[in-house]
């Protein structure tokens, strides 16, 4: 692994990528039905969705490469967070999806889930498990094998769908889930989901 250099609590990568041409949504009249949350209510919330994407950034070098966190989450409590920052809804399907990549949304994130460093967690031996931010972030040698590749055949890797997102992009998804029991019982529920790519480094 190549050496990273880190500042405090944030991470300094090497490489930085253009921001997004995407256009967020602002608010508007659609969303006025969710209900208006507790500031308090909605920081404690945050601290939640960081628990869990911190959860999912182990010292372990099998444990790397795509990620996908599932946190159960109102619909309120999704727009309370990222309301300024949706880049796609269906009412219809009942959808939300952020999307974030480039050098810069490390902060901006930083900002919306009002803590720094929620993208990385430090281990003994100067080890670090970081989200991948930019696209060009490569902190594998050339020469190093993926040993997650390497366990798939050409024909296993073919059958792999398209994925929620590339290496690079961190992709927030708001959707419901829902369920049918055989006496047509209907319950449904709200999760926000985290789509991203980990990977490690040596802290210099």
């Amino acid at each position: 692994m190549k050496p990273i250099s880190f500042k405090g609590n944030m991470s300094q990568t090497a490489v930085s990528t253009a921001l997004s041409t995407i256009t967020p949504m602002t608010t508007d009249s659609r969303f006025e039905y969710l209900d208006t949350l507790p500031e308090n209510t909605i920081h404690q919330f945050k601290a939640i969705l960081v628990y869990y994407i911190r959860k999912r950034l182990p010292k372990g070098y099998r444990q790397l490469e795509k990620q996908t966190v599932s946190i159960p989450a109102t619909e309120s409590q999704f727009y309370a967070v990222f309301k300024n920052h949706i880049h796609y809804y269906s009412a219809t399907r009942g959808i939300y999806k952020c999307v974030f990549r480039g050098g810069s949304s490390n902060q901006v994130l930083s900002n919306i889930l009002e803590m720094q460093g929620w993208e990385i967690k430090f281990y003994d031996q100067r080890q670090c498990t970081y989200v991948v931010l930019c696209d060009g972030d490569n902190n594998i040698e050339n020469g190093e094998e993926n040993p997650i590749a390497a366990a798939l055949s050409h024909e296993t890797i073919k059958k792999l769908r398209k994925p929620k997102c590339i290496r690079g992009q961190l992709v927030i998804e708001w959707k419901k889930q829902k369920n049918t029991d055989f006496n047509g019982n209907f319950t449904q529920a709200g999760h926000v989901y985290f789509h991203f790519y980990n990977s490690q480094a040596m802290i210099e």
